[in-house]
């Protein structure tokens, strides 16, 4: 009798544990990827969030031409925000020319985009001088969170 009802009852449990929203956005695990390619030790940031698309990084240490894709969200506090404007300051604020839809990544949240739509139209985007990237990196700041795209 108890394996009938079992037989009755899996079935549904099993519906609502695969049931998923089609707005659902997963929160990207590649924290630990991101500080192998970001020195993230001399400006440390609180929390990180990065997607990574691309081969094994061992890999890219041997071969400089794979191609991947990093995308992160670090967050800040208000002291370590000061000294990365303060370095800024003393580089004469280099600028680029990147659009804010190149930092609009999907798995980012909706208020997150909001934030950056609603910040300086006139921002570009800057070249990265405090990642270890050489300029490699494009950042986007928005308040205590810096955006970082870095591909190859």
């Amino acid at each position: 009798m108890k394996f009938l009802i079992f037989l009755a009852v899996a079935p549904v449990f099993i519906f609502l544990s695969c049931n998923q929203h089609g707005d659902a956005r997963q929160i990207p695990q590649d924290s630990a990827i991101a500080a192998q390619l970001l020195d993230l030790q001399t400006y440390k940031p609180l929390n990180v969030i990065a997607k990574y698309d691309g081969p094994d990084v061992a890999l890219l240490k041997k071969d400089s031409t794979q191609k991947y894709k990093l995308e992160a969200l670090l967050y800040y506090d208000e002291n370590n925000v000061g000294e990365i404007l303060s370095k800024f300051m003393d580089a004469d604020f280099p600028k680029a020319n990147y659009s804010r839809e190149e930092f609009e990544f999907n798995w980012l949240d909706d208020d997150l985009k909001k934030e950056i739509e609603s910040g300086d139209p006139k921002y570009t985007g800057s070249p990265d001088i405090f990642l270890g990237t050489n300029g490699k990196a494009k950042i986007w700041f928005v308040g205590r969170k810096v955006l970082v795209k870095l591909e190859n």
